[in-house]
């Protein structure tokens, strides 16, 4: 049965990321899903937004996960590590870095 919510919840996600009307669908999505307790949708909106570079949405996500943040920054460090030479393929997946002056 969690599998099914699941996949309905990325159903949803992906809808969302998909609607030209609204660009802000899956952010919408996000913030219905934060505020409603619904973990799942919530979690489905992350990956969709991390899958098509959306980083905001992404980042809404972990900015109360810190667990998740974590992971998510270790991700990012091995693959920086491992693959130095690709960084234009995780960049697009990372989108651009706030500088620490204005608070990244």
């Amino acid at each position: 049965m969690i599998e099914l919510s699941y996949r309905d919840a990325r159903d949803r996600a992906e809808r969302a990321a998909a609607d030209r009307d609204s660009p802000d669908a899956l952010e919408d999505l996000l913030d219905r899903a934060e505020k409603t307790g619904d973990a799942q949708l919530a979690e489905a909106a992350y990956h969709v937004a991390t899958l098509r570079g959306t980083r905001h949405v992404a980042n809404a996500y972990l900015a109360e996960r810190p667990t998740a943040r974590n992971r998510w920054e270790d991700y990012v460090e091995a693959r920086q590590e491992a693959d130095p030479l690709n960084m234009n393929v995780l960049a697009s997946v990372v989108g651009p870095q706030r500088p620490p002056e204005l608070g990244g």
